[in-house]
This record gives C-alpha cells, structure tokens and sequence, in this order.
C-alpha cells in the first residue's frame, strides 16, 4: 500500500462576472447626440446665430458624442474580451481538474487493498500471540 500523500484536487473557481455597460447605453448616446443635432440649430436660429456658427456647434457637438460612443463601446469590448479569456481559463482548468479525477484510482480498489492488508496483520498477531514459529 502506498504511504504517498498527493495534494488536494481542487474544483476551479468561475471567473467573477464583470458589469458591462449594455447595448441601452449606446442607443441611448445616439438619442441625445440625435436630439442635440435637431435642438442646436433650432437654438442657433432663434439667437441669430450665422450658419457657419451653427455648423461649428454641431460639429463640436457631434465629435463629443462620437467620442463618448467610442469611449463606451470600446470599455464594453474590452470587459467582453476578458471575461471571454477568463471563461477560457476556466474551461481549460476544469478539464484539467476532470482529468485529475479520472487519474484517481477507484475507490473500491483501496478499500479492497485495505482489507488485505488488516488480513495480513491480523494473521501476524494471531501467529505472534501463539508464538508459532511461521516455517512449521
């Protein structure tokens, strides 16, 4: 029987999951750069302002808004792609977890190994207490 101690197998912990900025906020950059496209030059008119004045501000408008779309979208991709690596991770780690279980000998195996050896004492103690010599 083996005296070897092996090292606890342990099941893997699922990657904690992250909060994603959803979908929502993106429709929800484009309503208000969609709203402040219409509301500007209808503000701009009212105040007399020239045409070259209204397309400056739309387009200032319209950069700060790509800018926070792409800001948005970006950090979303960002915490997919690593959430997916984590995911991976996992997967790769369970499997190997799967195989340490399968490399495990089967328990009936050492129960039976066990009993042979109590057997093997047994007889020993039986044959020292009687002082039996073991040749005949």
């Amino acid at each position: 029987m083996k005296n070897s101690i092996s090292p606890p197998i342990l099941l893997p912990k699922l990657p904690t999951s992250w909060i994603v900025p959803s979908v929502q906020w993106l429709g929800l950059i484009w309503l208000l750069w969609l709203g402040g496209t219409i509301t500007f030059p209808l503000l701009a008119i009212s105040w007399n302002w020239s045409w070259i004045e209204l397309l400056l501000l739309v387009s200032a408008y319209s950069c700060l808004m790509v800018a926070s779309y792409t800001y948005v979208m970006r950090y979303r991709n960002k915490l997919l792609s690593q959430y997916q690596q984590q995911i991976a991770e996992y997967r790769l780690q369970f499997s190997k977890y799967q195989k340490q279980l399968n490399s495990i000998p089967p328990l009936q195996t050492q129960t039976e190994e066990l009993i042979d050896y109590k057997c093997r004492c047994q007889l020993l103690a039986n044959l020292m207490l009687k002082r039996v010599s073991p040749i005949g």
